[in-house]
């Protein structure tokens, strides 16, 4: 099995050789150019494909919701292959992979809708064309997985925030270009094409930038038995469901209305397509303020004050983007733009932070290749009839990726569905506050389940911040150094007395009955 990886080990760096710590902030800095830019081609579709289904090929709202599902369906499909890719293939070729099979899908898509005479075939087509789409987007895993091996857990953090950071702009921000896309032509089907040739030109530049700018074209680590997986506490796996669980709920928010919005403007307010911008601008500028911000939050701040102060946000979005007092009646269309935007920026951060509590919470096998389905099996190949345990082992070790994807499938086929049936039954008022309250509402759940594990996932109100511990983690080490490497006791004989992150409690090394009282460093 070395061998048969050696074989494919590509040239460009040997796979002996560690990354530097500039290499690895490059490396870092890439996947943020990447991620930004596969979501916003991802999500250029948003504001057009809805408006295709419904006015350009005259199908229901269910329908737009149908198509969406479809293409994360295709999403989930790439995350379960994706850790065994990577036992075959680098990083690098999988992520030039991807953006090769998002080329064709959607030089494809914007042929049929925006070059051939639209026909009876012409739905399929966009239905198969999303599906292949989907395929490409597991590529957006693949840096939590670097990351997760390439980086010690202090420094985890704030890698993941900031290519989260870029993730969520790209999602924002794409449907702001969407909807500048729509004004290009008021031909319906020449319009909802463009966002698939704008998806094809990123792509073909995403695939130069990882070829010849991503310096690390290693495989990925892998365990050889499966003894080597670490034990895992009930207390960890207990506030790692939850977490996956908050992070799930969010995700649904933040996906629920994207197959709706468009149609929900329209209706209510009389937004076409040259005038959806004005709400998709102040989503992009307010989540790529938030995100910036955000980086350094996370390590300054509490992680606690920022989980409350974004329950607070979700509040805010319910109190302002829907008509508790006439659900018959939409609300005034500027309150509904800052409902929407304090829901999704927060839905945003919220995915950043708890992607970094999990990045600190989960076990080392849990945030790299070495979860690998295989790997986790040992370096056999899965057999024919694994055992109940293997299965259980496996299970356990892939399943996030494609669990949290299945939020944004739900998603969309929710709401356009409760949307379409709302809106036949009790009129266009009732259906636009219903749909909309989806968002806060589901982030408020998630928000209250948070709180059976609260100090777990977040801490205490009064610890310290993140940053703060390194400091002080980084002080003891070298103390530790220090005194390792001349031999010496501390002034009263002992070993020296670190702070430990973990418990709260400050111990002296090598002598744990010596501990002490809980101290803040």
């Amino acid at each position: 099995m070395a061998a048969a990886a050696h074989s494919i080990q590509e040239p460009m760096l040997p796979a002996e050789v560690e990354l530097s710590e500039a290499q690895r902030k490059q490396c870092v800095r890439i996947f943020c150019v990447f991620c930004f830019f596969t979501a916003v081609s991802a999500q250029t579709f948003m504001t057009s494909l809805p408006l295709l289904i419904e006015d350009g090929l005259h199908h229901s709202v269910l329908m737009s919701g149908v198509v969406q599902t479809v293409m994360v369906v295709g999403s989930i499909t790439s995350y379960i292959g994706l850790i065994p890719l990577l036992r075959r293939v680098t990083p690098r070729t999988l992520a030039i992979v991807s953006q090769a099979i998002r080329i064709l899908s959607s030089a494809v898509f914007s042929i049929f809708v925006g070059v051939v005479r639209p026909g009876p075939s012409t739905l399929p087509i966009i239905i198969a064309s999303r599906f292949v789409f989907g395929l490409s987007m597991g590529a957006a895993g693949i840096p939590a997985i670097w990351i997760g091996h390439r980086f010690e857990q202090e420094a985890r953090p704030r890698a993941v925030a900031t290519y989260s950071a870029a993730l969520g702009c790209g999602m924002i921000i794409g449907p702001v270009v969407g909807s500048v896309l729509q004004t290009a032509s008021s031909n319906i089907l020449i319009a909802s094409a463009l966002p698939g040739w704008v998806s094809v030109g990123t792509s073909f530049l995403l695939i130069l930038l990882m070829r010849f700018g991503f310096p690390d074209a290693r495989m990925m680590p892998h365990v050889a038995r499966r003894e080597d997986l670490p034990k895992t506490d009930s207390r960890t796996k207990r506030t790692l469901v939850v977490v996956v669980l908050v992070m799930f709920l969010v995700l649904f928010a933040a996906q629920a209305l994207e197959g709706t919005v468009p149609i929900i403007i329209e209706h209510a307010y009389g937004w076409g397509t040259n005038r959806q911008y004005l709400l998709f601008v102040p989503v992009g500028v307010g989540t790529l303020i938030a995100a910036i911000v955000m980086i350094e939050a996370q390590e300054r701040v509490n992680w606690s004050w920022l989980a409350l102060l974004m329950t607070c946000g979700y509040a805010g979005g319910l109190v302002l983007s829907v008509n508790l007092a006439q659900l018959s009646t939409p609300i005034n269309s500027t309150s509904f733009v800052l409902g929407i935007v304090l829901s999704l920026v927060c839905c945003s951060t919220s995915f950043t932070l708890h992607s970094s509590v999990l990045s600190v919470k989960a076990p080392p096998h849990m945030m790299s290749a070495v979860f690998s389905l295989q790997a986790a099996l040992g370096q056999e190949p899965l057999p024919r009839r694994p055992s109940p345990d293997q299965c259980r082992l496996a299970f356990r070790c892939a399943w996030l990726p494609p669990f949290l994807q299945v939020a944004r499938s739900i998603g969309p086929l929710a709401t356009s569905g409760l949307y379409q049936a709302v809106n036949d039954s009790l009129g266009m008022g009732y259906a636009t506050n219903l749909t909309t309250l989806s968002v806060p509402a589901l982030s408020l759940a998630a928000s209250f389940i948070a709180l059976f594990n609260w100090h777990s996932m977040y801490g205490k109100m009064c610890d310290p911040s993140f940053r703060s511990v390194k400091r002080v983690e980084a002080e003891a080490a070298a103390v530790l150094a220090r005194f390792e490497a001349q031999d010496e006791h501390a002034p009263d004989g002992t070993l020296p007395i670190v702070y430990d992150s973990t418990t709260g409690y400050r111990s002296t090394l090598g002598d744990p009955e010596r501990a002490q009282k809980r101290v803040t460093p």
